[in-house]
């Protein structure tokens, strides 16, 4: 009772309602001292930044990539940027970000968003970044991919690692939006702990020294993992 006369009236209600539906967890926030919570937030703020800012530079790397297959005849393709508005030094979006790139190749359209990645073994929509804000703009994604894909697209997250040097194809949308976990990869360990190998548990693509062509070969990769996807008619096991 002491804890709860510290607490603001309305964090107490929301933790003995969270409480009754069974989520503990919840409710343990909810009466988490405003001092911890705060100081968790931002820390899941900058784990955003870092993300968002690793996003981009793969995003770039991407471009570069489609850029080459559209020279070279390949493919067609759209940066996935929402239209703004406003002046020049003024411009502000006027509608919600869809996904990174969508692309036309050999008469199949594909979609995707580039997702930066560290350390995970799985990804889950609530691992990934953790803000609320973050968390809708993914959960709105993944809902457009998967409509993208009822239409007869490709439609996935491509999840890249920087350090490795990997990115890998997420196709199982329906079971992230459902609130569930995509195993990534496992590393094996020899005796000793020394790391072994990696176990990729999704399509992998890995990326080359560019000395002529692509360093990524994501339409190669999209073609031959996503077409088993056309249509939609549940999750790729």
């Amino acid at each position: 009772m002491q804890r709860a006369l510290r607490m603001r009236k309305s964090d107490f209600e929301r933790a003995v309602a969270l409480s009754r539906n069974g989520d503990t967890a919840g409710a343990l926030e909810a009466m988490a001292p405003k001092r911890k919570r705060a100081a968790a937030a931002a820390g899941a703020e900058r784990k955003g930044q870092r993300a968002d800012q690793a996003g981009k530079a793969f995003q770039k790397a991407i471009r570069e990539t489609l850029e080459l297959e559209a020279k070279a005849g390949r493919c067609v393709f759209i940066e996935g940027n929402p239209r703004v508005g406003g002046a020049p030094g003024g411009m502000f979006p006027i509608e919600a970000t869809r996904v990174d790139f969508q692309v036309l190749a050999g008469g199949i359209s594909i979609a995707f968003d580039c997702k930066a990645v560290s350390g995970m073994a799985e990804f889950s929509v609530r691992n990934y970044v953790g803000t609320p804000k973050a968390i809708e703009k993914l959960e709105r994604q993944i809902r457009y991919l998967l409509d993208f894909r009822k239409q007869g697209g490709i439609a996935f997250l491509l999840l890249q690692e920087e350090k490795h040097a990997r990115a890998w194809l997420c196709f199982q949308l329906k079971t992230l939006l459902d609130g569930g976990s995509v195993p990534i990869r496992t590393l094996e360990r020899e005796r000793g702990g020394i790391p072994a190998r990696v176990v990729d548990h999704l399509p992998v693509i890995v990326e080359s020294p560019r000395l002529v062509g692509p360093s990524w070969p994501i339409l190669d990769a999209a073609r031959t993992h996503g077409t088993k996807t056309i249509p939609l008619a549940g999750e790729p096991s």
